[in-house]
């Protein structure tokens, strides 16, 4: 904005004299935010570095308590060195007998009741009594024609469960008024439409409105009453409708609602079980029952019996463990002494093992990586205290005289951990406990706990991704109050410009007054 009397660029310097402050009161406040928030960036890499970490050492604990179940369990295939210059390699076999054990269930009658799983040993006798249906009612409309007009009023419904339900249906309350009473097919269609747990249709061989539970059992059972019906015949304007009093021969009138007939009642799956010790009975809306140990469908009235036991089947893998003897070879084991030669698969071990190391290089370089110069950590020594407890915690004193490399683990100068495959599989087949006590029951738990430690409230990882999240706040606050400064401040500048420019064009205005009146002067007096 600039004024055409005095020519100041108003907007110009106010702009100008609000980016200067800007860049010295709020600039410096982002800058250090976006400095922070790459702390807070780099901070949630390592949080989530030792959250895998623990992760990675927890399932080596999982894997490895699985693997000495396996181990424990498992017959091994051994070399004996028996002291005479002899050696036994002893196979096992599937470890299974010659015949098997299997379980076994017979059912006589499953169109009755369909067995879902098997039942525990015994004998069951089933009795099926009766099966869910629900109930459905029949009004007689007097006519096959569903246009036929019915009559309206109020419909209360009564469910067996307490659920009570209304549907009001429009009627002629006085001769003058429309004929709007419903006919059949409009009362079909108002109990559909109300969706109250009820089904309506008409049947036009009968002239009945058939009305059905929506639900089957015995709690959706219901009763029908009617009241507000207008008594069109006793005012005289439409002597085909009134209550129905039982002397009407046509039948006429919304009250016929509430006499409708029963067709069809509603009842619950009832079982009797009886397994040679008590007899039971049941009830079940759906028909699915898990009783005395035994899960079925009742499918149709009747009876079966049910027996679970068991049966010798020939097992067709069956393997008997074998010796063989030979000569005593170079390598083999000492006079006396057993070694094994196969055991349980290690595979899943050692691969949570290798994931394991995988995630423990990964989380090492990204501390180091932290401390190099340059990094926006470089200056925060917490990392290189999280890379410190790795290491102190790897390089505890276990086992007395037994050390990590023993198992096959070593770390290079640079911090690199690796695994000797070759040493592992020897120490995990001969003798697991090694790894239990080198590793298992200190190391990896260690680092899973430490880990945890580390991510907890009030742990190093949580304790500053917390202070850099109240130190961006407080910035986040004092920009906010900087900017709110600003905008003070620009209105100030603005209405003092304003003043400014106006001073500025009135005394444009004297001066060009003043300039025209000594022309006129001197023209005067210098025409002397």
């Amino acid at each position: 904005m600039s004024t055409i009397g005095s020519g100041l660029d108003i907007n110009g310097i106010v702009s100008n004299l609000i980016s200067i402050d800007r860049n010295q009161r709020i600039t410096p406040l982002q800058v250090r935010q976006v400095g922070l928030n790459a702390k807070l960036s780099l901070y949630g890499q390592i949080k989530s570095a030792f959250s895998k970490f623990e992760d990675s050492a927890r399932d080596v604990l999982k894997k490895f308590e699985s693997y000495q179940n396996a181990y424990t369990s498992t017959e091994k295939k051994t070399i004996t060195n028996n002291g005479n210059g002899t050696v036994s390699i002893r196979t096992p076999g599937n470890g299974l007998g010659e015949f098997v054990a299997v379980k076994s269930t017979t059912n006589s009658a499953p169109g009755v009741a369909s067995l879902t799983t098997n039942p525990d040993y015994g004998v069951y006798n089933i009795d099926v009594l009766n099966l869910n249906q629900s109930q459905q009612t029949r009004i007689n409309t007097g006519s096959t024609d569903q246009n036929t007009v019915f009559g309206g009023g109020t419909l209360n419904i009564a469910f067996a469960s307490g659920r009570n339900e209304v549907i009001n249906f429009s009627q002629q309350q006085n001769r003058n008024d429309p004929d709007i009473d419903p006919s059949a097919q409009d009362v079909v269609n108002g109990i559909n439409a109300a969706n109250v747990g009820l089904t309506a249709t008409f049947d036009s061989s009968t002239g009945d409105i058939v009305i059905e539970s929506s639900l089957p059992g015995a709690q959706n059972a219901f009763t029908l009453s009617t009241e507000n019906e207008v008594n069109q015949r006793m005012m005289g304007f439409n002597p085909e409708f009134g209550p129905n009093d039982g002397n009407d021969n046509n039948n006429s009138g919304f009250s016929r609602l509430s006499n409708g007939v029963i067709s069809r009642i509603a009842k619950d799956v009832t079982v009797s079980i009886d397994n040679g010790t008590t007899a039971s009975t049941f009830s079940d809306v759906n028909g699915q029952f898990n009783e005395l140990g035994i899960n079925f469908t009742a499918l149709s009235i009747g009876s079966a019996r049910i027996e679970t036991f068991d049966r010798q089947d020939p097992n067709p893998d069956y393997v008997a463990p074998t010796i063989e003897n030979r000569a005593v070879m170079a390598g083999d084991p000492a006079p006396g002494e057993t070694r094994v030669l196969t055991g349980p698969n290690t595979s899943e071990l050692t691969g949570s093992i290798n994931a394991f190391i995988s995630e423990y290089n990964s989380l090492v370089a990204r501390l180091k990586k932290s401390q190099l110069k340059g990094d926006e950590l470089d200056r925060d020594t917490t990392p290189f205290r999280l890379e410190a407890k790795l290491r102190d915690i790897f390089n505890q004193v276990v086992g007395g005289t037994e050390t990590k490399a023993d198992i096959g683990f070593s770390i290079s100068k640079e911090g690199v951990l690796s695994v000797d495959k070759d040493k592992l599989a020897e120490e995990l087949l001969n003798d697991p406990d090694s790894f239990e006590r080198i590793f298992s029951d200190s190391i990896a738990k260690d680092f899973a706990d430490y880990s945890r430690r580390v991510n907890s409230d009030g742990g190093a990882v949580e304790a500053k991704l917390a202070s850099l999240n109240r130190m961006v706040g407080d910035l986040r606050k004092k920009e906010t109050k900087e900017f709110d400064r600003l905008g003070v401040l620009e209105k100030q500048y603005r209405n003092t410009f304003i003043a400014l420019d106006k001073a500025l064009t009135d005394l444009q205005a004297s001066q060009s007054f003043l300039t025209s009146g000594l022309a006129q002067l001197q023209a005067q007096f210098g025409s002397r």
